[in-house]
């Protein structure tokens, strides 16, 4: 097995990637989570009647709302899992440490971070960036609290990895061992939506990843 030596690693996802864009087209004949379901069975029953109900399973539309859901499922499938496999991957060849978050944080206003006339109400793509150069008062105008804190303390994690090669969080261990989710305080998981993950990656799914 080829073992190599380089600096240390550090993959970050944000928890909603996908909340750049309407995906459900509006249909005010249906409720919200009717709307929701039909849209899954659509776009996931042309692969398989069981992939679109053990996805609607995995992400029901009673958690926080439909929109919510849609967002989480789309990131998941596009973003987090498959940079969850190219992180295991990269922990398994390299002698270094290896480190995984997940941004859980969002603005306390709709916002408009590209410019574009679609407001994200979620984790968005990019929202860790915007924490860590401190531009949260490029998207919302003061920023809140919970956005300062939030800000804080990636910046804080990420600036002690870049200092002494691990973040400030005792607790967060390289991956695959742990995986953080960062918003106002870090909390650090065995996994993060591991089921989820495990569901898509062995169904073949990793090859419609967003990789960036």
């Amino acid at each position: 097995m080829l073992i190599l030596h380089t600096v240390l690693i550090f993959t970050g996802s944000t928890a909603q990637e996908a909340n750049e864009e309407q995906h459900i087209p509006e249909n005010r004949a249906l409720t919200p989570s009717d709307n929701y379901e039909k849209y899954v069975r659509q776009t996931l029953g042309t692969f398989d009647d069981v992939i679109s109900e053990t996805a609607l399973n995995l992400y029901p539309s009673t958690v926080i709302s439909p929109d919510y859901q849609i967002n989480t499922m789309i990131s998941d499938l596009r973003t987090i899992c498959p940079t969850d496999y190219m992180t295991l991957i990269a922990s398994s060849a390299f002698t270094s440490n290896v480190y995984r978050y997940v941004a859980t944080f969002a603005t306390s206003q709709p916002s408009s971070p590209f410019g574009s006339s679609f407001k994200s109400h979620y984790a968005f793509h990019g929202v860790d960036s915007f924490a860590f150069f401190g531009t949260f008062d490029k998207l919302v105008n003061p920023p809140s609290k919970t956005e300062i804190r939030s800000q804080n303390t990636f910046r804080e994690e990420i600036m002690s990895f870049v200092e002494n090669g691990r973040p400030k969080s005792s607790d967060w261990k390289p991956y695959p061992a742990s995986t953080a989710l960062v918003s106002e305080v870090t909390n650090v998981t065995s996994g993060y939506h591991t089921a989820e993950c495990n569901f898509w990656l062995r169904n073949g799914f990793f090859s419609y990843a967003w990789i960036n």
